[in-house]
């Protein structure tokens, strides 16, 4: 397109691969992106966290937490008992960020990414599915 102005990115193509290959369970997203999944996939899919809700000040905290280690990174993804996650990129090479984490870590699987976006499943029963094994 031409003219000025942001194009707002959106996690568009990776909400509808989670619909046509029908994953589901607990989310993990971030603060950024939950409104357009809570949008686009309201009620087959719940949001972990958005800029619409409210949310208590120790649950704030445990999202903001995540980065710190990968030990606070998989309490964080057991106490919510996550399934799937969908993460932008990360943007700096701290090493720190959540796609960092999953993509170390052999209990998740990177299932798919386009230029703004990845989706990680948990390799657990429910997400058996021939997804993880491509």
């Amino acid at each position: 397109t031409f003219g000025f102005g942001v194009r707002q990115i959106i996690p568009d193509r990776a909400v509808t691969f989670l619909d046509e290959n029908e994953v589901y369970g607990n989310l993990l997203n971030q603060f950024e992106i939950g409104a357009y999944i809570d949008w686009a996939s309201f009620p087959r899919r719940k949001v972990f966290i958005d800029g619409i809700g409210l949310y208590p000040d120790w649950f704030f905290q445990d999202y903001l937490s995540m980065a710190q280690s990968p030990e606070k990174m998989r309490e964080i993804l057991d106490k919510y008992q996550v399934d799937y996650a969908i993460t932008l990129y990360p943007e700096t090479e701290s090493g720190k960020s959540v796609p960092d984490f999953l993509s170390l870590d052999p209990s998740w699987s990177l299932v798919f990414w386009d230029d703004y976006y990845l989706v990680f499943l948990k390799r657990i029963e429910m997400n058996k599915t021939d997804i993880i094994d491509k």
